[in-house]
Formats: C-alpha cells, structure tokens, sequence
C-alpha cells in the first residue's frame, strides 16, 4: 500500500472551475497536512485601506519597530483568523515561539 502523499510545505494552486468560490483563484501556502488535519495560510489577496499599523491601532496595540504593510487577506476557511508571517531573522519578543515560525 502507498503511504499518504502530504503537502507540507507546499504551496496549492486553485485550478479553474473548481466550484468553491472561498478557494477561486487562491494560492494556498501548506504549514501542516498530515494524518491530523492541515492548516494553510491564503497568500496574494491584499485587504484595501487598511495596513498593519491601522491594524494594530484597531487593537490598541503600539507598533513599535515594526514595519506599516499590506494586510492580506487570510482564509479561505477561516477569514477571521490571523497569522504574522516573518523572515527568520526577525527578532522581536517571543521571536523563537511564534507559531508562524513553522510555516
């Protein structure tokens, strides 16, 4: 028997016509597929007139150092959800246990 295919650390392609508008014409990067479940982050839909500080203000929280960007918009599944998604040598609090560390 084969073993399961997993696609961690892969990124998936939303192939035309597939019929669930929440996936049309999305680019889904894989943090985690396996026999457990699977998480994905939704990349490349930028979310208009907001940025990380609007953001940030909203929650009453200081941006300090960090940098104003785009917000994109996360999903497909859970659009509430949020990640911070980071180069490896951010530096900030708590830097080695951020979850998206992983992704």
């Amino acid at each position: 028997m084969d073993e399961p295919k997993f696609l961690s650390g892969q990124f998936l392609l939303a192939m035309p016509g597939m019929g669930d508008p929440r996936f049309e014409r999305a680019v889904i990067a894989m943090c985690v597929h396996d026999e457990d479940g699977a998480l994905g982050i939704g990349l490349g839909r930028i979310m208009p007139r907001i940025t990380f500080h609007d953001l940030l203000k909203q929650l009453d929280i200081e941006p300090g150092v960090a940098p104003d960007v785009a917000i994109h918009a996360g999903g497909p599944v859970e659009p509430q959800r949020g990640f911070i998604i980071h180069s490896a040598d951010w530096g900030g609090e708590e830097a080695s246990t951020s979850p998206a560390n992983g992704c």
